[in-house]
C-alpha cells in the first residue's frame, strides 16, 4: 500500500497524506463503496498522472493488498494499537516494514478507529474471521467455491458470449479465464465476511451475470456500430446506411499524404511494400485478437523480437551476430514450432492449430 501511494506522490508525512491513506483502507475494508472513494480521492489525485478510478483499480487487482493488507488492517479494529501488535500482524501476514508503519499510523486517531469498527461490514466480524488462520480458512474455501463457479462461468460464455466468439475468432477459453479472474477479485472483495459458503458462492454468480453483460456492453458500444438509421423511409419503415473505411484510407505514404489502391497496385516498389505491410497489420489486426496471439503471429513472420533473439542466442540455436528473423528464414519448420513452443510455453498442438487456421484464412484470400 506505501508503495502504490508514493507512485502516485501522496505524501504521508502529511495530514492530508495519512486522510488519502485511512480513506484507501476503508475502500478495502468495504466501509466505504467505490463511488464514494473516487469522488473523496479526486481532490488528492488532481496532480497525479492517474486518476481516482485508475489508483482505485489497482488496489483491487494487487493480491496482497486485497489479501494480507486487508486482513490485517481489520484485524487492527479489534486489537489494541501498540508496537507489539504491530509487529505481530507484520509477521503473521509478511507485511512490508512500510505498511506495518502505515497502519500504526493511520489507527492512531481512536474516533477514526472507532467509525470504521462501526460500519456493518466490520462491526459483525470477530477477529477469528480476520485473522491468518481465517485468512488461510477463506484462501482453502475458494478452491471449493470455485468447482461450483467453473460450470457457471461455462455456460454463461456459451449462452451469452458465442455471437463475439464466432464474429471476432476468438476462443470460450478467453472468456472463461477472465470471468473466473472476476470471481476471484469478487470472492477477495466480499472477505471476510459473515455470509456463509452458499451466499459467498450465489454473489460470485451475480459477479460474473454483471461483468458478463460489461463485455457485452464494451464490444456493442456505439463507437462500434456499424449500420446506422437513417431515419423515416416514407414507407412507414427506416432507412439504414453503413459506413465502410477502408484499410488504405488509414494508411498514409512517407510524405504524409494518404495512398490509393491505384498508387498501391502501380509498380512502384515503395508502394508495393505499403501494400504488403497493409496486408500484415490486417492480417495481426484480424487474427491476433489476444497479445499472445498477435505475438506468436509477429514472431513467426519474422518480425525482429530482442527478447527472443536473446533466447535463440543464450539455447545456442543461432550465432552471436545472427536474429530471431534469420532462425525463422533459416529453421525448419519443426525446429521453429518447437522453439516457438517452448519459449512462450504453449503446446506444440495448440500452436500447430493455430497457425493452420492462420494459414487457412490466407489462403481463402480474405486479407489479400
Amino acid at each position: 500500500m506505501y508503495r502504490q501511494l508514493r507512485s502516485v506522490g501522496i505524501d504521508l508525512r502529511t495530514n492530508s497524506g495519512m486522510e488519502f491513506a485511512r480513506l484507501a483502507i476503508r475502500y478495502l475494508t468495504g466501509a466505504c463503496g467505490a463511488f464514494e472513494f473516487q469522488h473523496e480521492a479526486k481532490p488528492h489525485l488532481k496532480d497525479a498522472d492517474v486518476s481516482a478510478k485508475v489508483f482505485r483499480l489497482g488496489l483491487v487487482e494487487d493480491g496482497y493488498i486485497i489479501t494480507r493488507f486487508k486482513f490485517a488492517a481489520i484485524s487492527m479494529c479489534f486489537l489494541p494499537v501498540t508496537t507489539a501488535t504491530v509487529n505481530k500482524l507484520r509477521e503473521d501476514f509478511e507485511l512490508e516494514r512500510n505498511d506495518a508503519v502505515l497502519l500504526r499510523k493511520a489507527f492512531r486517531s481512536r474516533k477514526w478507529r472507532s467509525q470504521l469498527k462501526a460500519h456493518h461490514r466490520i462491526g459483525e466480524l470477530s477477529i477469528d474471521k480476520c485473522s491468518r488462520e481465517g485468512l488461510d480458512k477463506y484462501v482453502a474455501d475458494l478452491v471449493d467455491i470455485t468447482k461450483d463457479i467453473v460450470p457457471h462461468i461455462r455456460q454463461l460464455t456459451h449462452r451469452k458470449l458465442r455471437f463475439l466468439v464466432n464474429s471476432e475468432n476468438m476462443e470460450y477459453g478467453d472468456f472463461h479465464n477472465e470471468l473466473q479472474c472476476k470471481a476471484v477479485m469478487a470472492y477477495y472483495t466480499e472477505v471476510p465476511s459473515v455470509k456463509s459458503k452458499a451466499h459467498l458462492t450465489n454473489t460470485l454468480r451475480a459477479a460474473c451475470n454483471n461483468y458478463c453483460n460489461n463485455i457485452i456492453d464494451a464490444w456493442t458500444s456505439k463507437k462500434r456500430q456499424r449500420m446506422t438509421n437513417d431515419g423515416d423511409d416514407g414507407f412507414g419503415g427506416y432507412k439504414f446506411g453503413m459506413n465502410v473505411v477502408s484499410e488504405n484510407q488509414i494508411l498514409v505514404s512517407a510524405d504524409g499524404t494518404a495512398l490509393t489502391y491505384e498508387e498501391l497496385a502501380g509498380e512502384d516498389d515503395s508502394a508495393r511494400q505499403s501494400f504488403n505491410t497493409l496486408n500484415y497489420r490486417k492480417v495481426v489486426m484480424k487474427l491476433g485478437k489476444t497479445p499472445l496471439r498477435r505475438k506468436l503471429i509477429e514472431t513467426m513472420s519474422g518480425e525482429f523480437c530482442p527478447k527472443f533473439t536473446d533466447y535463440l542466442q543464450v539455447t545456442g540455436k543461432i550465432r552471436g551476430d545472427k536474429d530471431n528473423t534469420d532462425f525463422i528464414e533459416t529453421a525448419s519448420q519443426d525446429v521453429i514450432l518447437d522453439t516457438v513452443s517452448e519459449y512462450y510455453n504453449v503446446e506444440r498442438i495448440r500452436l500447430s492449430r493455430f497457425f493452420a487456421h492462420v494459414g487457412g484464412e490466407l489462403r481463402q484470400g480474405r486479407y489479400s
